[in-house]
Formats: structure tokens, C-alpha cells, sequence
């Protein structure tokens, strides 16, 4: 935090300098194009810090310090008898506020989350895909509730359970050398094939991992399933 601090003083000096030097030209243009410019500096310094974020004072801080920056120029320059016209500071400090506000608005939309397949805000509700681990929205279009997953994952069979054998066989026992998979219908020889808890049913590990390891036929489920699965 006191980085931050000591960052905001440099900016607020610079800015200040900057604005004071442009003033010494005597065009109130060029003084209120650099008010409204001069929010630039302190984000820029910000982003070149690259220090870890913290988001009400990385987004707020560099804003107030361009205004602050601008009001210190003014001050400098009627105290060394340079001023410019009262109307041309006001202006100038409402231009860097505006300034600041605009870059400030934009930070916080950035800020928000958003579903990280079609870019929109997350809605209510919203749901984390227990294969990828996306924050996704409720759309149709990114979210596929009869499959508890995200449309990519659907899209792709992205697999949720471990391959080895020994994690199937802790939870469905041995792999069975005959019958057919309740789902897919493949032989035995196709597949590895693993039995139903409950029902006399059984399906192959990658059908298993489809249906999120829940039989089709009796709804039963497989034990200790991640905890990302638990509302599914």
C-alpha cells in the first residue's frame, strides 16, 4: 500500500509539472487539452508498475491523482503570477475529472465478471463447469443444464474423471469381461466396461464420466465424486 502511495505522489507531481510547463506556452487550448490528457500519465505509471491488484485503490487512486496533479499546476501558476483566466482552470479541472471518470467507468466494467465463453456479465444464476473450472452465464448457449457442464466442454466430451484404472476399480470394482454399456451400446471388448452400484446395469468409464457418474438407468452415483459435481 505505501507503493501505491509513493506512486500516486510522483504522479501527482508530474502531472503537475506537465500541466504547469504547458502553461507557460499561453494557449488555454493546449492547457485544457493537457487537463484532459493528463489522467493518462498516472494509469499509464500504474500499468508500467504492474503491482498486484487491489481494486478499489488500483481504480480509483490514479484518477484522483491526475486531478490532484491538475489542481497543484493551477495553484503553481497563480502563485508565479502566470494564470490563466479563472474560467480556463475551471474548465481544466473538469476536464481531468471528466477524464479520470471515463477511464474510471471503464475499469469497473473490466472489472466485472463475465462469463468467460460468450463475454456477457454473469447472470443469476451462474455456474463454475466442474471440467474446465470456466465461470460461465445461464445461456443455452454456454451453459448445458441437462449435462452439468459448459457448451465447450459438451462440445468436446471434455473428460471430468481420472483414466487409471485403480480410481474405477476403488469405486465400481473390476472391469467386467462381458455385456454391453447401458448408454453407448459397445461390447465389453470395445470398452471398459464397469458395473452399476446398485442395478444390475453397467456402463463404460467414458459414458460413466458423461453422465457425470450417475447410472441412467436407477440414477444411482458413484462415491466420493468431486465436490464440484455436488448440485448436478
Amino acid at each position: 500500500m505505501r507503493l501505491r502511495f509513493i506512486c500516486a505522489a510522483v504522479a501527482v507531481i508530474l502531472v503537475g509539472i506537465c500541466y504547469l510547463l504547458v502553461g507557460l506556452i499561453g494557449s488555454p487550448v493546449a492547457v485544457l487539452v493537457t487537463a484532459g490528457l493528463s489522467c493518462l500519465l498516472p494509469y499509464g505509471l500504474w500499468k508500467f508498475l504492474e503491482s498486484e491488484p487491489q481494486p478499489e485503490v488500483d481504480v480509483y487512486l490514479p484518477g484522483v491523482a491526475a486531478l490532484v496533479g491538475v489542481i497543484l499546476g493551477n495553484s503553481v501558476r497563480r502563485l508565479s503570477g502566470l494564470s490563466q483566466p479563472m474560467l480556463v482552470d475551471v474548465l481544466a479541472a473538469m476536464l481531468a475529472a471528466v477524464g479520470s471518470g471515463i477511464i474510471i467507468a471503464l475499469r469497473l466494467r473490466t472489472r466485472r465478471a463475465c462469463c468467460e465463453l460468450c463475454r456477457h456479465p454473469l447472470t443469476q444464476p451462474s455456474y463454475q463447469c466442474p471440467r474446465c473450472e470456466r465461470m460461465v452465464c445461464n445461456r443455452s448457449r454456454c451453459w448445458i443444464d441437462e449435462s452439468y457442464r459448459c457448451s465447450d466442454c459438451e462440445r468436446y466430451q471434455v473428460p471430468l474423471f481420472p483414466s487409471q484404472a485403480d480410481w474405477w476399480f476403488v469405486r465400481l470394482g473390476p472391469r467386467l469381461a462381458g455385456g454391453r454399456c447401458l448408454r453407448c451400446k459397445r461390447d465389453a471388448g470395445e470398452c471398459d466396461l464397469r458395473p452399476c452400484g446398485q442395478c444390475p446395469w453397467a456402463m463404460c468409464t467414458q459414458c460413466w464420466d458423461l453422465e457425470n457418474g450417475r447410472c441412467m438407468r436407477c440414477h444411482w452415483r458413484i462415491p466420493d465424486l468431486p465436490e464440484s459435481l455436488r448440485e448436478s
